[in-house]
């Protein structure tokens, strides 16, 4: 007990906000997307949009080692072909943003993806989306 005591006293002293992973009050909740933009109702999308993705990461930020194809894309619902994008995340105002590399096929429907490959900073999986 007094390990643990000490530990928290520099910890205090020094103004480190260092918790250890089981002590976080959020250690083992999933990140989520909460919405997206356009949304999935949406029949009137340009063919030039982007997808816009709001993060809940209850655990700090996206590990962005783990944005790639097999974590998130966009792909056309009719073949399964995922179009090429470039994914880019702020992890500061917890934004995902997808832009595909081409324009979008003309009456075309697309579906949005993000899987459990996508991870927080201390390696959560977030929820299937």
């Amino acid at each position: 007990m007094k390990r643990l005591s000490i530990f928290f006293l520099v910890l205090g002293l020094t103004g480190c906000e260092l918790l250890p992973s089981f002590m976080n009050p959020n250690f083992g909740d999933a990140p989520t997307v909460t919405s997206v933009t356009p949304d999935s109702s949406k029949s009137d999308v340009s063919i030039g949009a982007q997808v816009n993705a709001v993060l809940d990461v209850p655990n700090g930020k996206v590990n962005l080692t783990t944005v790639n194809e097999q974590s998130v894309r966009l792909s056309n619902v009719a073949t399964g072909a995922v179009v090429e994008s470039n994914v880019a995340v702020d992890n500061e105002a917890l934004t995902l943003t997808l832009d595909p590399v081409d324009d979008l096929d003309f009456s075309t429907e697309y579906r949005f993806t993000v899987t459990s490959a996508l991870e927080d900073e201390i390696g959560e999986a977030f929820e299937e989306y």
